[in-house]
């Protein structure tokens, strides 16, 4: 996993270490994908059963994927149109996200699709007056009705309560940890963010990048 830290236009440290899928929503929607794909292959949109999953569907949604800058949302849970407070359908996904760490998202969902495999991102959501959540994001890759792969199946969920939100929106996102999740191994080779940030590192090393 490469984590990501420092100020939000500034990336100062990549560190590659184990991912580990923290909530149980997440665990829960993973899971549930796990058992629509049959082969190895990736599943098609049109099998998703809400029914099956509906703990987890206010934090689900569901993205379009037309090119490499343009992910659409086409659903969004209510959950998370109330803790963003807007609607996002029709919404660039990466426009999340600000310019350094939109590169390590799209590269992430380049090679998700690539690999064929689910991805996790560990970011930091926070309010107007600087309140912190922690969070974290599920992108499951699937194939639209042409068998084309171009959706995503998600999931967005806080980590702790959000019990002191109150009327309180997130309003900005940074990305702390980010990568392809391997349930056996946790972790992968790092292949992902960093080819589009720092080039092709050596496998397994620290790699430290400074502003300075």
């Amino acid at each position: 996993m490469w984590r990501l830290s420092g100020g939000p236009d500034n990336l100062t440290t990549l560190l590659l270490v184990g991912i580990v899928m923290k909530h149980f929503l997440t665990r829960l929607l993973f899971r549930y994908w796990c058992s629509l794909s049959r082969d190895g292959d990736l599943p098609f949109r049109r099998q998703i059963e809400p029914r099956l999953i509906k703990p987890v569907l206010p934090y689900t949604f569901i993205l379009q994927r037309f090119d490499d800058e343009h992910i659409a949302y086409r659903l969004a849970g209510t959950e998370l149109c109330h803790l963003f407070g807007r609607e996002f359908r029709d919404q660039n996904f990466l426009h999340m996200w600000n310019s350094t760490h939109r590169r390590a998202v799209r590269a992430l969902i380049d090679q998700m699709f690539t690999d064929d495999q689910a991805a996790v991102v560990n970011f930091t959501a926070e309010t107007l007056d600087q309140m912190q959540y922690p969070c974290e994001l599920l992108l499951l890759p699937m194939l639209d009705e042409d068998g084309s792969p171009t959706r995503i199946l998600g999931a967005a969920v806080p980590l702790g309560s959000t019990a002191g939100l109150g009327n309180r929106k997130f309003i900005n996102q940074t990305v702390t940890a980010l990568n392809l999740y391997d349930e056996e191994a946790q972790q992968v080779t790092p292949r992902v963010a960093a080819q589009m940030l720092t080039g092709s590192p050596p496998s397994y090393l620290r790699l430290v990048h400074s502003s300075s």
